[in-house]
């Protein structure tokens, strides 16, 4: 075993210069004396947590702003795969932006309210309040392990009355200017749960998105908030959010169509005295005019019975309740005739049940030629089919619902569509027959929850006064703390007289509290508001203190929140924006919407999942039911627990540690897809972080005639320079990938184990010199964003091994190193940035394919632009001999290869 080199062999001499002693009297040392440390994750990781835990985290204003936030997680008591996901993302854009010098705000608190807590709780016979707080407290626990660095000095949860004191506090601004109201309104009612739900909350199927039971249809007086007020501006803002992957979702669901708004005369005859003379519907297509054969109203229209001539109510009535109040999936497509005609020049007007009460005005003009819903309807009831836009495809059936030349339609003959359109608009206007109209399909959000665990709306109704607001300097309106459920899922606050009866604030006559509770996704609607100041128990937050920190720079969370909450969160801060207590327009400046975890699941024969410990080689690629001896179906499905799929990630922390499930997590897939588990990665990421830790561990010093880290580096060898130049190409590679728009980890993980190799494979003279040095801290200094416990390890060991053989203060900005004092802290390290000056420029070798053949190679300057590097291709005789006078259809120049296709 090789000897350390000593102090007293080469001492330290004042500030950033060393005298080194000459390469030739000093055979090289390496930094552990006796036997190689054991990476052993467990008491590393313990360590490191330990001391982060004690780190201030003051909001200092010397350093530009970054908040950077998670998509706060429900307290269901462990974290699963896609929480290990998302949290390790976040936390690794956090230390980047650390280490590039932003004061950085990673906060973390807890989406308490609601169904899961209330239902959890009841089938164990505790209190939801008991059981969300202890959940909290493992997933807290949970989170350090695995390594994150929250600032927990502001965590905040939704279900404390500092909280949800301004939660009703924002439900009161609301209803001040008229943006909450009450109203009787048809209802999706979830009999499991025993609440009613907004339509975004059932899914295709009719289903409640938590229980899985078929919604029922009731009428009931509801709690709503007008966001149709706001449905132009939100749908406007989409425009500015350069920083969001895609906002195609929020603006389908918005839905924002111009288009006419056009009244249809209906039939006059003693049989239909007493029904409308008109009938309004809205198109997008006014160029269809002439194709109408049939004119389509909503079968749960309020105004149906009217349209339907009274000797018809009792045969067509029924069925269009009937056909309303069934499952989605089975009454589509269907149609009642109402026995009414629009003169146009003479049409049906049928009741549709794909026709939408909520957008428009509830009725649509019927254009089976190009309109495809229209089109299902006419075959299916044998209504006509009158095509007025020329199809450039004559061939096949259904409706063609493109653009294009207009035919037997009059006055609009021979235009094209766009001026069609724009004749008929007028002219409806000119003659009072229509009007140019936007039209929404985004309903009010509806916010009333018959259910217990949730922020009370602080409404009193009093029979004297009605509906009247509680006043602010009586909030919160709490919760009672000891509820009876009496084994029933409905509300127990309707059983608390000693609860809801109370003083009305006008008259103070004996009044009643509202027994609703608020949807979560109103806790969740202005969350991101607070935590910068979670603890102002004066006012929600403070504007000047959110003018530091607000928009959020970068919002992170699963795809499957990519409409609802983030459409309600835009609503709220454009709202809270109007009336001063924001400064910005929108929220979140730049958005990251993580795939989900995916999980291998076996089926039987039958269909029906088997455990991993039912079948053979689970792992393998040919696993067996062990009960039959049948090969199982295979596939990579969503964790669930229903498909055995899921994985808990502490037990794989607790063998690998958690810097391996992080560098799994970052590598295995890029962040917006799938991500596919698999133990094999988790066992190559362990490895790979092994390697490391033996490379810095077997780190050398061989003596320098240099004086300094800079002369070291202007006098460097050519193997020296190599090295140096590839870091810088590996450094600029990753300061691509880890930006926010980007956001490329896989990439970025790739690259740093092309980093190590590198390294790891230098020339034995380069090995333990100044530069290599600097390339093995550059090389943690880059890794610790994915693996923070190794990296502040190492680091530490790597530092101390410095100032012993080295003895130097330095400061080189392209390997990310800055002496900063007496601990020269990783913390304190600058995130590197490749100096271009160091880069040697080497020609660039690429294989020449033609037709996907290799016929050559080229050698071409790496500072060639594309177009350059074809010129020069067109040059060699390989192009000659293999290209020739052949008509070239493309060049595609891709990494190390010219793939040219005649």
């Amino acid at each position: 075993m090789l000897r350390l080199l000593s102090h007293s062999r080469c001492p330290s001499l004042k500030s950033r210069i060393f005298s080194i002693c000459p390469r030739q009297s000093i055979t090289p040392q390496r930094l552990s004396s006796t036997i190689l440390p054991t990476y052993e994750p467990a008491s590393i990781e313990k360590k490191w947590q330990q001391r982060w835990a004690t780190e201030p985290r003051s909001l200092s204003e010397d350093k530009p702003a970054y908040y950077a936030l998670t998509m706060f997680p429900y307290p269901s008591g462990y974290l699963h795969m896609g929480h290990v996901r998302v949290y390790t993302l976040s936390d690794a854009i956090s230390r980047v932006k650390r280490l590039q010098g932003h004061n950085v705000f990673q906060p973390m608190g807890w989406d308490s309210f609601g169904l899961p807590a209330e239902n959890a709780a009841l089938d164990r016979g505790v209190q939801p309040q008991g059981w969300t707080k202890e959940n909290i407290q493992h997933m807290k626990s949970q989170l350090i392990r695995l390594g994150t660095h929250f600032d927990w000095e502001n965590e905040l949860s939704t279900c404390d009355p500092e909280y949800y004191k301004w939660t009703q506090w924002l439900f009161l601004e609301l209803y001040k200017k008229g943006m909450a109201y009450q109203k009787e309104a048809q209802v999706n009612w979830d009999p499991i749960d025993q609440t009613v739900l907004a339509n975004e909350q059932v899914d295709g199927e009719g289903r409640s998105w938590r229980s899985g039971a078929v919604v029922e249809k009731k009428m009931m007086r509801q709690w709503f908030f007008r966001i149709t007020q706001y449905a132009d501006v939100l749908s406007e803002g989409l425009d500015q959010l350069k920083g969001w992957p895609d906002t195609l979702l929020q603006k389908n669901w918005i839905g924002k169509s111009q288009g006419l708004t056009l009244r249809f005369d209906l039939e006059q005859t003693p049989q239909h005295d007493g029904i409308p003379t008109n009938i309004s519907v809205f198109t997008t297509r006014a160029d269809t005019l002439f194709g109408v054969s049939f004119v389509a109203i909503a079968a749960d229209h309020p105004q149906l019975k009217d349209i339907v001539p009274r000797h018809l109510h009792a045969d067509v009535l029924p069925l269009c309740k009937d056909m309303s109040s069934k499952d989605v999936e089975e009454r589509r497509g269907q149609g009642v005739f109402t026995g009414t005609y629009a003169v146009h020049p003479y049409v049906p007007v049928w009741a549709a049940d794909y026709v939408l009460s909520q957008y428009g005005t509830g009725a649509v003009m019927g254009v089976p030629a190009h309109d495809e819903r229209d089109y299902q309807f006419a075959k299916k009831y044998d209504l006509p089919v009158i095509p007025v836009i020329k199809n450039p495809n004559l061939e096949g059936e259904g409706a063609y619902e493109g653009q294009g030349e207009v035919f037997g339609s009059e006055w609009i003959d021979g235009m094209d569509s766009v001026e069609a359109r724009e004749r008929v608009i007028k002219r409806a206007q000119d003659d009072g027959l229509g009007q140019a109209t936007t039209s929404f399909k985004l309903r009010d959000w509806l916010v009333s929850r018959q259910r217990y665990w949730g922020a009370p709306i602080p409404m009193i109704h009093c029979t004297d006064c009605g509906v009247v607001p509680v006043p602010e300097e009586d909030l919160p309106v709490l919760l009672p703390d000891e509820v009876d459920f009496k084994g029933s899922r409905s509300s127990p606050l309707a059983n608390m007289e000693e609860w809801y009866n109370c003083k009305c604030p006008k008259c103070n006559k004996t009044a009643k509290r509202e027994l609703d509770t608020m949807d979560t996704f109103v806790d969740s609607s202005w969350y991101f508001l607070r935590f910068p100041d979670a603890k102002n128990d004066r006012e929600a937050f403070s504007k000047k203190r959110n003018e530091s920190f607000l928009p959020v720079d970068v919002y992170i969370g699963g795809i499957e929140h990519a409409i609802l909450h983030l459409l309600y969160s835009r609503f709220i801060h454009r709202f809270l924006h109007d009336q001063k207590h924001t400064v910005a327009e929108e929220p979140f400046v730049n958005l990251i919407t993580q795939g989900m975890v995916h999980g291998r699941t076996y089926k039987d024969h039958n269909g029906k999942f088997l455990k991993p410990e039912e079948v053979t080689d689970p792992h393998g690629q040919e696993p067996k039911d062990m009960k039959t001896g049948l090969p199982v179906v295979l596939s990579s499905e969503k964790m669930s627990k229903s498909k055995y799929n899921g994985v808990d990630p502490q037990p794989i922390i607790d063998k690998y540690g958690a810097d391996t499930v992080r560098t799994f997590m970052l590598f295995k897939a890029p962040v917006e897809n799938v991500l596919e588990w698999d133990i094999h990665g988790i066992i190559g990421a362990h490895r790979w972080l092994s390697r490391i830790w033996s490379l810095v561990h077997t780190q050398t010093c061989i003596p320098s005639p240099h004086s300094t880290v800079l002369e070291a580096i202007e006098k460097a060898s050519e193997e020296e320079r190599d090295l140096m130049s590839q870091v810088q190409t590996h450094v600029r590679a990753m300061n691509e990938c880890v930006s926010v728009e980007r956001h490329g980890f896989n990439v970025a993980v790739a690259n740093l184990m092309k980093l190590s190799n590198l390294i790891s494979d230098a020339p034995e003279k380069v090995k333990g010199g100044l530069v290599y040095t600097l390339s093995l801290r550059c090389l943690l200094v880059l890794l610790t964003p994915i693996a923070p416990h190794i990296g502040h390890e190492l680091w530490d060991a790597s530092n101390a091994f410095w100032r012993e053989k080295f003895g130097l203060n330095y400061e080189t900005t392209w390997a990310g190193s800055f002496h900063g004092g007496k601990e020269n802290k990783l913390s304190e390290q600058r995130w590197p940035v490749e100096d271009e000056k160091l880069i040697v420029s080497k020609d660039h070798v690429y294989a020449v394919m033609i037709n996907a053949k290799k016929r050559g190679t080229i050698s071409v300057s790496q500072t060639s632009d594309e177009e350059e590097t074809r010129k020069l291709v067109e040059q060699t005789d390989t192009y000659k001999k293999y290209v020739g006078d052949k008509a070239v259809k493309k060049v595609i120049i891709k990494g190390s290869v010219i793939n040219i296709v005649l």
